[in-house]
């Protein structure tokens, strides 16, 4: 068996309860660390038998080898992945380099030594960023050695070294000189998911979401660094495990009794191809196939680029449309929201016509139905109907006349409100300095963002413009909607999805579209896209 070397420092982050954190910290007390960082999830820090400070208690009464123990709760993040960026650059403002495994991963004997006796040997090899002690290669081995090397930066229980996780905080930003020098295609076992890669990296540098594994992945695209990978699979996910579940190939561990090492440092692509079908749930292709393993892969849709993100989900599954005509609306609308439920099959569809409106207005915000009575418009109406639906139940909202290009997990990430952005040639027209749109939103219920939404519609309002179209957008459409986000003390708690993911196009590309006359420019934008907003104006007769 790998020895460990006991003087390689270990960050636990404490995430679940204690029947799995104990679990999972015996094998922790097996190997007697000399150094032991506990970070615990400061939503666990409750009393309680169950609770996490008895968790926590509990690994403390286990340490009964000499150990020097550092322990922190995080402070101030909203999100688990925030939370745990922090946790991770806590560890490395002490530590030069270390293993990091979550409670949610059992590790087999031989991932200690294999992390530690790796740290050593690649200690001063900057090609090198990452030892991953998962393996998804179904039982095919990859090359004589004890591991292969990958493109890909794996990290759910993984050791590195300070200078990897500096490196990559300030990387993201040269995503954009990334995209357009088409760097993605320099990397074989990517580009055959260059559309998926592409359009994750861009909500990561667009929407400024703060997913360190992301980053971490991207740093290693721009620096060529490669990630270790055992040849047997040295880690279980216990959160995926039930009492009579059967393991499959990948998720055995194994054990690995002499370290060989690899005399070529290149990256495996073949093994790189098979890790992405595995984890994005892509079937490989058949090998009597005549098309290149590029081609097969360039048809398949990846319904999400990491699962580990779409975990974190907070917003409800939920799509909320409405079409307030009893007739119900017309088959061109009707195609288009069949996007939504395509790309969200284990999503719940929940469709609003006048009578279902009716009686959600009546029984659960009784004190607005006289206002919604009494807007002049019915366009209003339709506008003020959605704020009061995710306010109440959350979800996604989406006008009839939106399009779905592909799920919405990846971009809606551990978010608690996203409000899609209008293009910013509309904020130019109509001289705002951004329109923050109302055609696309989504929420966990009961923010307070709608909250403020729902009461500044309650407000009287002084010194309308007398353009119709504009005091319908000033009360109850994007104007308002913009307004009150300016005026809301915690802008972090909305995160603004860019046009460029969800409303790609302008008006005029908009009806270059609807007439088949798509530039090239135009197809790049919806390449990348998440949705497609036709900006149809069904309301605009009402202001005539």
């Amino acid at each position: 068996m790998l020895t460990f070397n006991k003087n390689t420092a270990i960050l636990f982050i404490v995430l679940n309860k204690a029947e799995i954190t104990e679990k999972v910290f015996r094998e922790i007390k097996a190997i007697q660390p000399k150094k032991l960082y506990i970070a615990i999830d400061e939503t666990l820090m409750i009393t309680g038998e169950e609770g996490g400070q008895q968790s926590y208690l509990d690994i403390l009464s286990m340490i009964e080898w000499p150990c020097k123990v550092h322990s922190f709760t995080g402070k101030g993040e909203k999100t688990r992945v925030k939370r745990e960026e922090q946790y991770i650059s806590w560890f490395f403002d002490h530590e030069e380099e270390g293993i990091i495994l979550k409670d949610s991963y059992l590790p087999s004997q031989s991932f200690w030594g294999f992390c530690s006796s790796l740290l050593e040997k690649y200690r001063d090899d900057k090609r090198i960023g990452f030892i991953n002690g998962e393996n998804c290669q179904n039982s095919v081995k990859r090359g004589d050695a004890s591991y292969y090397f990958s493109s890909l930066a794996l990290t759910l229980g993984w050791a590195c070294w300070k200078r990897t996780w500096e490196s990559c905080k300030a990387s993201i930003k040269l995503f954009p000189v990334f995209e357009k020098l088409e760097c993605l295609d320099k990397i074989p076992s990517c580009k055959p998911f260059k559309k998926q890669w592409t359009r994750s990296l861009r909500t990561a540098y667009y929407a400024n979401k703060d997913f360190w594994n992301l980053q971490l992945i991207f740093d290693s695209f721009i620096n060529n660094r490669l990630c270790i990978i055992p040849n047997v699979n040295l880690l279980l996910d216990m959160s995926n495990q039930t009492k009579d579940k059967v393991l499959s190939e990948n998720e055995i561990l194994g054990e690995i009794d002499n370290l060989i090492h690899s005399e070529i440092i290149l990256p495996d692509i073949e093994a790189d191809i098979y890790t992405q079908s595995v984890k994005f749930r892509i079937p490989m292709p058949m090998k009597e196939t005549k098309e290149p393993i590029e081609s097969v892969f360039l048809k398949n849709k990846l319904l999400n680029l990491t699962e580990d993100m779409a975990s974190f989900m907070k917003i409800p599954r939920i799509i909320h449309q409405i079409y307030e005509d009893l007739a119900g609306p017309p088959e061109q609308l009707q195609r288009i929201a069949k996007s939504w439920k395509k790309n969200h099959p284990e999503w719940e569809y929940k469709f609003w016509n006048k009578h279902s409106i009716e009686k959600f207005l009546n029984t659960e915000f009784p004190e607005f139905v006289s206002y919604y009575q009494n807007f002049p418009f019915n366009v209003q109406r339709w506008d003020a109907i959605r704020y009061l639906i995710l306010y109440k139940y959350g979800g996604v909202y989406a006008d009839m006349d939106y399009e779905c290009i592909d799920p919405l997990d990846t971009l809606l990430g551990d978010s608690t409100c996203c409000m899609g952005m209008e293009p910013s040639e509309n904020a130019i027209t109509h001289n705002k300095h951004m329109i923050i749109g109302n055609a696309l939103m989504a929420s966990v219920p009961g923010h307070n963002y709608f909250k403020r939404i729902i009461e500044d519609m309650m407000r009287e309002k002084m010194n309308l413009p007398d353009h119709k179209a504009s005091i319908i957008m000033e009360t109850t459409g994007p104007f308002m909607t913009t307004r009150v986000y300016d005026e809301y003390p915690d802008k972090s708690d909305i995160t603004l999805l860019p046009a460029e993911l969800i409303a790609p196009l302008t008006l005029d590309e908009v009806q270059e579209v609807i007439k088949g006359r798509e530039t090239k420019e135009i197809e790049n934008k919806i390449e990348l896209a998440f949705a497609i907003h036709y900006f149809f104006g069904s309301w605009v007769p009402q202001t005539k």
